[in-house]
């Protein structure tokens, strides 16, 4: 928990969250690192699939932004490839990687990733959906209650939150533009169709933000201060 939650705290200093193995890293040991580092972009790697593939469906439906067909079709198909190389993983011999890495490097990386299987991999993906879920029912219900979309049925807003988390996926993010993207962003969505701007609409992703990440950031910032490393 003290390695997530670091994590988290120094995840809002890079583009894409990038920043946040490093603060996971910050309590494992270093002949650990290699294999936590690797597991822990996997499992980011299915959380982000989940995202792409329950968001993709819903901003079809929605459209809120004109997009081209083409742009469409390119972003389905590079999901789908995305989604096949994910469960490829665990046969990943590294060889495109032979002229930039020693083979030693090569090495470690096979034995990370012989730490995987099918199965596993499969958990971890239902585990992404079920935190997934988590994260998009109390989002959703929450707009549900303040009546922020036109269409008053709670799918619609499901929908509309799984289409927000899609787009602020997409966009690149640091510190500095988190909030400013977590914000605009659901304006954007549940206005579409609907000139009125009532304020609300901000409000269930700043709520959701402060006890999603900020409080858990705030906890991690924390920990990294003033706790001693306890490596495992």
């Amino acid at each position: 928990m003290r390695s997530i939650l670091s994590g988290v705290a120094v995840s809002q200093l890079l583009p894409y969250k990038t920043g946040e193995y490093l603060g996971r890293l910050m309590f494992v040991k270093e002949q650990h690192r290699l294999n936590a580092g690797l597991l822990s972009v996997i499992g980011s790697y299915s959380q982000l699939l989940i995202t792409l593939l329950f968001g993709l469906f819903s901003f079809l439906y929605l459209q809120p932004i004109e997009v081209s067909n083409i742009l469409m079709v390119f972003m389905m198909l590079a999901i789908s490839l995305a989604l096949v190389f994910y469960f490829l993983i665990p046969n990943s011999r590294f060889k495109i990687l032979n002229a930039f890495l020693s083979n030693g490097l090569i090495d470690k990386l096979r034995q990370a990733v012989s730490l995987t299987s099918p199965q596993i991999l499969l958990k971890v993906m239902i585990i992404s959906i079920l935190r997934y879920g988590s994260f998009l029912l109390p989002y959703s219900l929450l707009a549900w209650h303040f009546e922020l979309s036109m269409q008053a049925t709670l799918l619609h807003h499901m929908m509309a939150v799984s289409c927000i988390f899609f787009i602020q996926s997409v966009a690149p993010n640091f510190i500095l533009t988190d909030v400013a993207i977590r914000l605009t962003i659901p304006v954007m969505v549940f206005s579409f169709g609907n000139s009125v701007i009532t304020g609300l609409e901000y409000v269930p992703g700043l709520l959701v933000y402060i006890f999603n990440v900020a409080i858990p950031m705030l906890i991690g910032a924390f920990l990294i201060m003033f706790a001693k490393y306890k490596q495992v």
